[in-house]
């Protein structure tokens, strides 16, 4: 009766010897020839893969400051998207054909262009369009292409050596190699897999790992420049919990407010906003609940206790099981005084009218007293002056 272990263990070295020799060597010849095509048809389809990502990724950040009409956010975001060198137009118009941010480099030669609307709720809030150059086509296929043409090549060096190695030496070291990529990979080395491995069992794995890597790439960097852009925005941002707790403030928010990102994370929103007290905060977060979002004044309290009137945009949401506000304060300080200005003008110019009617009003008494006086052949009593 045979070993079951031993079996197995024949199985794996006929697949590591013979069907990866034969198989290798009988394309290699034709491997490198067709290497070019191949890496070219990928490469347009990483191209492609690429453009999607970024108009989804500009659609997705672009979102809430076209929302909020934050002009600055937009052009930050466009201008920092547009320094990547392979971005040869960018262009981001409002629902109504303004354009926030354009890039076009005519001298370029656009291979892949995309274009999407951004779409809050039912709203089209604009558009954004994108294409990428020549330029990373033919640098990916290049890479591609030695990249894939030097892995054969180690390919095949290795089964010249691991074809005079022991069955069980010849088993343990595609184990251990795999291993060590598993553990380079789960220690934070995102590279880890890109080289692919010589291993024809291991391909399929390390190509889906290797997938699943680059995706979680795409979506930290798209992650950091949605923060970058949040962190950066001129608009005070705050992420309020349920309790009212500060979980986040922006750069702005520091500025506003005079105190460090430290002291806000470990504040509550009581401590900032002047009046606003646990019942207070619980019938905003059910009205909150109910409207998804509310907007109003308030009076913002600064680290030196004074005072300055802003203008919050809140909105509630639910993210890992848990409820979140996310706030837009403004000072409204500049906003307040110039209403101020306007009312004291307004007063000014109602008294004026109100003095230079009575005025009439008397004019035409006193005049009349001078006509009844002449009737009666008795001297004018009053002087009136035009």
């Amino acid at each position: 009766m045979k070993n079951p272990t031993s079996s197995q263990h024949r199985s794996i070295s006929r697949r590591l010897t013979l069907g990866l020799i034969v198989t290798l060597l009988a394309v290699t010849g034709l491997s490198l020839g067709v290497n070019f095509i191949f890496s070219s048809r990928q490469a347009t389809a990483d191209l492609e893969q690429k453009a999607d990502e970024y108009i989804q990724s500009l659609t997705d950040t672009l979102r809430l400051p076209l929302w909020t009409y934050n002009v600055e956010m937009i052009k930050a975001i466009g201008q920092s998207y547009s320094q990547n060198e392979f971005v040869i137009r960018l262009l981001i118009e409002g629902e109504d054909g303004v354009e926030f941010f354009k890039k076009d480099q005519t001298d370029e030669r656009l291979v892949i262009s995309r274009a999407k609307d951004i779409v809050y709720g039912n709203d089209v809030l604009g558009r954004v369009e994108i294409g990428l150059s020549s330029g990373y086509y033919f640098a990916l296929g290049r890479q591609l292409f030695l990249s894939s043409s030097l892995t054969i090549l180690l390919m095949i060096a290795a089964l010249l050596v691991v074809t005079g190695i022991l069955l069980r030496q010849f088993l343990n070291k595609p184990m251990s190699g795999f291993i060590e990529m598993v553990q380079a990979y789960a220690g934070g080395n995102s590279d880890a897999f890109k080289e692919g491995s010589p291993y024809k069992e291991f391909s399929p794995l390390v190509g889906v790992l290797n997938e699943m890597g680059q995706k979680l790439e795409a979506q930290m960097r798209s992650l950091q420049l949605t923060q970058h852009a949040v962190d950066r925005s001129s608009v005070a941002i705050y992420w309020i919990d349920r309790d009212a707790n500060i979980t986040y403030a922006n750069d702005a928010a520091v500025q506003d407010s005079g105190y460090a990102k430290e002291e806000l994370g470990r504040m509550s929103l009581t401590e900032i906003e002047h009046d606003l007290t646990d019942p207070i905060w619980q019938k905003r977060l059910e009205e909150l609940k109910i409207e998804g979002s509310l907007t109003f004044e308030a009076i913002h309290l600064r680290k030196n206790h004074s005072q300055f009137p802003a203008h919050v945009t809140a909105t509630f949401f639910e993210f890992g099981q848990h409820e979140y506000i996310f706030a837009f304060v403004s000072d409204i300080t500049r906003r307040k005084k110039a209403e101020e200005k306007s009312r004291e003008l307004a007063e000014l110019e109602k008294f004026s009218k109100l003095a230079v009617g009575r005025e009439k009003i008397m004019i035409g008494l006193k005049e009349e007293i001078n006509a009844l006086l002449q009737r009666l052949n008795q001297p004018e009593k009053y002087k009136i002056v035009t």
